[in-house]
């Protein structure tokens, strides 16, 4: 509980659950779905909340749907899905259209060519850099280490 906290509480609270309202919605549905499936719930305190080791999702696969984060087995790049989270706040409703539904298709159809999309180029260009990055490494890494 701590973790939802702290992931969800941030200086974009309104605006994710406001003009992010379809995409942040979805992300607490699959979210919990996949905590009671076992999943893991850790945050960047402040910016969002992280679902490692997901059973819904396939393996080294993840999404945001806004302040959401939500990987499977084996997933590991949060700061490249953390830029996915910006985009959400830029875009609002626009977002699943322009960079959601993309996005899953070309990971799908074309996953050799999947980092060439410019939905992802944007992501990378969006991810974190210096502290904001090390928080994000250390969230992961502390689930991981605190599950085995």
């Amino acid at each position: 509980m701590k973790h939802l906290i702290q992931g969800l509480l941030h200086r974009y609270t309104v605006l994710d659950f406001s003009w992010g309202a379809l995409q942040s919605l979805l992300g607490l549905l699959l979210s919990l779905a996949s905590l009671i499936a076992g999943a893991r719930l850790n945050s960047v305190k402040g910016h969002c909340c992280i679902v490692q080791d997901s059973p819904l999702l396939p393996r080294n696969a993840g999404i945001s749907l806004g302040p959401f984060l939500v990987g499977g087995d084996g997933f590991y790049s949060w700061k490249h899905e953390y830029g996915h989270t910006f985009q959400s706040r830029l875009l609002g409703p626009l977002y699943l259209v322009v960079i959601g539904i993309p996005s899953v298709l070309s990971a799908a159809l074309r996953p050799a060519k999947h980092h060439k999309l410019f939905a992802e180029r944007w992501a990378d260009a969006w991810s974190p850099r210096h502290d904001l990055a090390l928080r994000f490494d250390e969230a992961s890494q502390k689930t991981r280490l605190s599950n085995r």
